[in-house]
């Protein structure tokens, strides 16, 4: 096996890797990678495939990835996600709303959560409502019209 083999196996292995990862970081190895292996088939000395290697890196990973990743949030901006997803999402009453106390809980998605009444309205049991923020671990809710 030749040098440049290695280096091949290393570009191919950073590149796979990064639809795993999606972070843009393996790509820019994967690239100085293919740039020592570009060195090793000229026959330059093992000292200039490094150096090609971490120039490649260096320039991919300050020239290319900060484009690259601008381009993907412009693609996606209005992306929610975590708790912030909840937010207009409809649910059930499980257990009574009062307008006084935060002993109501809903279910929303097949999760429980904790509810108080937006509007400090009685929500009965059953009855469908839809979230208009999360504090914590409590949703608060209107009853949807």
């Amino acid at each position: 096996m030749e040098i440049w083999h290695i280096w091949l196996i290393l570009a191919a292995i950073a590149i796979i890797s990064e639809m795993f990862h999606q972070g843009f970081v393996l790509i820019c190895f994967g690239v100085g990678f293919f740039l020592g292996m570009v060195a090793s088939l000229l026959n330059w000395g093992t000292a200039w495939q490094v150096a090609f290697f971490a120039i490649g890196t260096f320039i991919a990973l300050i020239g290319i990835r900060p484009f690259i990743v601008n381009f993907m949030e412009k693609r996606n901006p209005e992306v929610k996600t975590n708790t912030d997803a909840l937010v207009g999402k409809s649910g059930i009453v499980i257990e009574a709303i009062e307008p006084e106390s935060s002993d109501g809980r809903i279910k929303v998605g097949g999760e429980d959560w904790w509810a108080v009444s937006n509007s400090g309205v009685r929500i009965e049991k059953d009855e469908q409502v839809t979230i208009v923020r999360i504090e914590g671990v409590k949703v608060y809710v209107t009853k949807k019209a």
